[in-house]
């Protein structure tokens, strides 16, 4: 009898321990999820910059050219 009790408790702590590993294995998994998401929020914020970026490098250069036609119409004026 006192073997089939140690044994009982030998699968329940086993059981236990189980439990366990399992749910740490869970929050692991959440983890990562909540990591995952976040670099997808930074990646989509770094592309919105980097868009931001080629837009305000496309005005420049928009204005770097109607300031050269300007400063050619001024000379031709002139």
């Amino acid at each position: 009898m006192l073997a089939i009790e140690t044994l009982s408790e030998a699968i329940n702590a086993a059981y236990s321990a189980t439990e366990t590993f399992s749910e740490a294995i869970n929050a692991a998994c959440s983890a990562k999820e909540t990591l995952s998401d976040a670099m997808n929020a930074a990646c989509s914020v770094t592309e919105t910059l980097s868009e931001a970026i080629n837009a305000a490098c496309s005005a420049t250069e928009t204005l770097r050219e109607a300031t050269n036609a300007a400063c050619s119409a001024k000379e031709t004026l002139s």
